[in-house]
């Protein structure tokens, strides 16, 4: 009942029955999560994460545990996102398995996606060692999953150098391309990393527009194109940042989840569009 008077755009309906749903089932994580996403929707940051600090995967869905990391993201708690993401974890550990397939009939996200949530905590707390220590320990009690790739994106990140890691884009981009397969999420990866590593404007624009996407491309990732412009803008101080920046909010309003930021290159540029979203959801003092 709540959810419905939620998705009908009634709050304070919603806020009700949630408020009154804890009163009868305390114990709910999944009636506090609903009740700490309202509560977030007003402007109540801190009531909200005190919620959403009772509950934790498998009590609610790891979907849920991922939004819940995703939040933790956009209000600068990288230690709650972590402790969000780390019984996902421990579930990958318990089975051994981390193959996309395998994992997502059971209901977990896939691996990569989780380690890019891992990486981009670590990232803001300048700390890598908990991202090192899960990464190696994966590659050692894990199956059916390369681990390669991401011990190169820890490298990249924790020395600040991504020259290693546009060359195995070069590299896949063109395997992918010999069996037909579609691309536009390595040719958006390395438009991404080829504008940031450019001194020339106009080149390095180039290098983001001229990704040609196709029917089977992810649709978002135009998204991405926008918002690889609007830091390419901001970065070399053209009026044209706020169009590509407010394009980008309409059709992105929670920004790009973690494990996107962390994919595009994207963590600091969006650490500044976090501010304007904060901003927008705090209650106006009166």
């Amino acid at each position: 009942m709540g959810i419905e008077a939620m998705r009908r755009g009634d709050a304070n309906l919603a806020l009700k029955r949630f408020q009154d749903a804890m009163e009868l089932f305390p114990d709910s994580q999944m009636i506090r999560f609903s009740l700490a996403q309202e509560q977030l929707n007003r402007g109540e940051i801190e009531k909200a994460f005190l919620n959403f600090d009772f509950c934790s995967f498998p009590k609610v869905p790891a979907t849920w545990a991922l939004a819940q990391a995703r939040y933790a993201y956009l209000w600068n708690f990288p230690e709650r996102g972590l402790t969000c993401i780390r019984p996902i974890f421990k579930a990958y550990f318990d089975l051994k398995i981390a193959d996309d397939h395998f994992l997502y009939v059971r209901g977990l996200p896939f691996f990569s996606q989780t380690w890019n949530y891992l990486a981009c905590f670590a990232w803001m707390k300048h700390d890598f060692s908990e991202c090192e220590a899960i990464t190696n320990e994966s590659a050692t009690k894990l199956t059916e999953h390369d681990f390669v790739g991401h011990k190169l994106v820890l490298n990249c990140f924790r020395n600040a150098d991504f020259a290693r890691l546009a060359e195995k884009l070069r590299s896949s981009i063109q395997e992918w391309s010999k069996q037909n397969w579609p691309t536009g999420f390595q040719n958006m990866q390395l438009a991404g990393l080829t504008a940031d590593q450019e001194r020339d404007f106009s080149v390095a624009e180039k290098s983001i527009t001229d990704v040609q996407l196709n029917p089977n491309d992810f649709p978002w990732l135009e998204d991405v194109r926008t918002i690889l412009l609007a830091k390419l803008t901001h970065k070399h101080e053209r009026p044209d940042e706020e169009k590509y920046k407010q394009q980008f909010l309409q059709r992105q309003k929670l920004l790009f989840e973690p494990d996107h930021a962390v994919s595009f290159f994207l963590l600091e540029y969006q650490e500044l569009l976090k501010q304007d979203y904060q901003k927008s959801k705090r209650p106006t003092p009166r």
